[in-house]
């Protein structure tokens, strides 16, 4: 029988679950949309009691189509910087703050006091992103759930406990936190302490490729996997998609398109260069469609929106609907439509989405030196938008490369499972034997030259709106 490896992929937005062969081919697929909860402006959570039920459909359903005696292995790939509560018995005690969630902006602000500090440490400045200012909060909102957290869990390491009763966590995950002593790879007492967080409340951290456990009777029971498969750590989502894309090969620059964005570049061999990231990119997508009551497949969509022109006849759409990360952060920033006219039609506006959310690049990748880097390879679900794809190669003016797995994040954790549980030598092995480019996206030179007009507008109504963010009220209270 042929050995198949199941891949548990639980971003912000989607819980999607793969089985791949050993060859980094997907055989089967299934996809489940996450509950986001808004209960105040700026405010973003996920229930976990969601999280597990969606990945058992979606494991059933995969399941369906494959032999589950096929599976030799469970991976795990998951959103970062979001952490869970949850008593000794597993149990969620509230939902989580996502990544995007910008409630802590004031645990934020008094973490700036102590940024020379942090950046010591733990090689990261305070933002509203990262983990550390949502404990914050919680030390300073919800005393109640402190007091009862056994652990503090990220989305893949609640899914894998569910399946094997273990506990632990990898490396990706913990330095995203702005909680971890970057150089002795552990948490640190230091930070905690200054945060209000004792450490006997956080993971253990493992390596991506161990086996952290296997699949109990009770999880077999609920899923369909088998007794006794083991289960490997797995990685963050970002960890992930760098192998998934094969981050090894110098001069490979990444671009992940999911429901936020980021870029990323190898200029040599063994280097990595973080260009930036947005608040935003798919989310904006999903926006648009729910805000214009658009019940067309998003492929429809795309087809519909690729018959407008190009600059969307005027319209400029400003990206920022949950503050800002790149190119400079700014947890004030809001979403703009300008540009309105009785002849736009919900087409037009979803055209100036993709248009704007590749404007933000072109920003970013700007201030970090846009000669510098050449090609660019896409990753993640929006990179199955052909549309969105030309949008970005003639905004930026540069080919993109379109991978043949397009879930290049839980292509990755196929081939950390594929190391944990030695079908594969390395990760470098693995990334250089299963990742392979299908086709390349190259700019129009027509549509870059309307592109480059409206960008320059583009960047004008962004720097003249800074001014007005602030005043924009919204509440951050508990």
């Amino acid at each position: 029988m042929e050995n198949n490896i199941l891949v548990i992929d639980l971003s912000t937005s989607a819980c999607k679950v793969f089985v791949f062969n050993l060859s980094g081919r997907i055989i089967s697929q299934a996809h489940r949309s996450i509950p986001l909860y808004h209960p105040k402006p700026n405010w973003v959570e996920a229930d976990a009691r969601d999280w597990w039920k969606l990945a058992v459909e979606c494991i059933r359903e995969v399941l369906e189509e494959v032999d589950t005696n096929s599976i030799t292995a469970v991976g795990m790939c998951g959103l970062m910087h979001a952490l869970l509560p949850v008593d000794e018995k597993g149990k969620p005690l509230d939902r989580v703050m996502l990544w995007m969630d910008q409630r802590c902006r004031p645990q934020c602000d008094w973490l700036q006091e102590h940024a020379g500090r942090l950046s010591r440490i733990t090689g990261r400045k305070p933002s509203t992103t990262v983990s550390a200012p949502k404990l914050r909060w919680i030390v300073e909102n919800r005393r109640d759930v402190l007091v009862k957290t056994y652990k503090f869990m990220f989305g893949k390491d609640f899914i894998r406990m569910k399946l094997t009763g273990e506990y632990a966590t990898d490396i990706s995950d913990a330095r995203g936190t702005a909680l971890l002593d970057d150089q002795k790879k552990q948490w640190s007492y230091e930070v905690l302490d200054l945060i209000g967080i004792s450490k006997d409340k956080m993971l253990p951290i493992m390596d991506s490729a161990d086996i952290i456990g296997f699949v109990t009777g009770k999880a077999s029971r609920e899923t369909g996997l088998r007794d006794g498969t083991p289960v490997v750590i797995g990685a963050s989502d970002v960890q992930g998609t760098f192998i998934g894309i094969n981050m090894y090969t110098p001069g490979r620059t990444c671009l992940y398109m999911g429901t936020a964005a980021w870029i990323v570049t190898c200029p040599e061999s063994g280097s990595r260069d973080w260009i930036g990231s947005t608040a935003t990119w798919g989310a904006s997508l999903n926006w648009c469609k729910k805000t214009c009551n658009d019940s067309r497949a998003f492929s429809d969509i795309d087809k519909a929106a690729s018959k407008i022109n190009p600059a969307s006849d005027g319209i400029i759409f400003i990206p920022h609907l949950m503050g800002e990360r790149g190119p400079k952060h700014n947890p004030y920033a809001k979403g703009v439509i300008f540009g309105l006219t009785l002849a736009h039609t919900s087409d037009h506006i979803t055209r100036s989405v993709l248009e704007g959310n590749a404007y933000l690049i072109r920003h970013i990748i700007e201030e970090y030196g846009i000669d510098r880097i050449g090609s660019i390879t896409a990753a993640g679900g929006g990179a199955k938008s052909l549309l969105w794809c030309k949008i970005i190669s003639s905004v930026l003016n540069k080919d993109m490369h379109v991978p043949r797995v397009k879930e290049t994040t839980a292509l990755g954790a196929a081939i950390i499972t594929a190391v944990g549980t030695g079908f594969v030598d390395s990760l470098e092995k693995g990334a250089e034997k299963w990742v392979e480019i299908s086709h390349i996206i190259k700019p129009d030179p027509d549509i870059v030259t309307v592109y480059n007009k409206s960008y320059s507008l583009y960047r004008r109504i962004d720097a003249c709106m800074e001014e007005f963010y602030p005043e924009v009220l919204i509440e951050y209270g508990s």
